[in-house]
């Protein structure tokens, strides 16, 4: 939805410490909740002649989802897809990142595996880079000094 201004002051504060610390763990939260670390490397599927993220849902029951797994259009029982991007919703053009000749969907993280130290993070159809903590780097053991 759009959000208009309905008249009257626009009030700045500065936010407190505290208050700016529950924003970024909020923010954390969402991000954690929201987005699906994937690895490079795995299938995409052709559904309507369009190509889909694997992992993507493309038809949903209350019980059952069809969903892309590994290049084939597969039945899955809907707890298997709960974080499951959505055909439509979560993917499709201006959405997906191409990369490697695959495509991948909004909010997806992805680990190369030859460059394991950072990752890159599909937004509106671009990648940036979604950079792991230092403790989070040396204490991998692919980690070598």
């Amino acid at each position: 939805g759009s959000y208009q201004h309905l008249g009257g002051p626009v009030l700045h504060r500065e936010m407190s410490p505290k208050l700016s610390l529950v924003f970024v763990c909020l923010t954390v939260t969402v991000c954690l909740s929201q987005c699906r670390k994937v690895k490079l490397g795995g299938k995409t599927c052709d559904y309507n002649g369009v190509t889909i993220c694997n992992g993507a849902v493309v038809e949903e029951t209350p019980f059952s989802a069809m969903a892309c797994d590994q290049g084939k259009i597969k039945k899955k029982g809907i707890k298997a897809v709960k974080g499951n991007p959505r055909v439509g919703k979560d993917t499709g053009p201006g959405k997906d990142c191409i990369w490697y000749e695959t495509t991948f969907c909004d909010g997806d993280i992805v680990e190369d595996l030859h460059r394991w130290w950072f990752l890159m993070k599909c937004s509106k159809g671009r990648f940036s880079v979604y950079s792991r903590s230092y403790n989070e780097v040396v204490g991998d053991k692919r980690f070598k000094q």
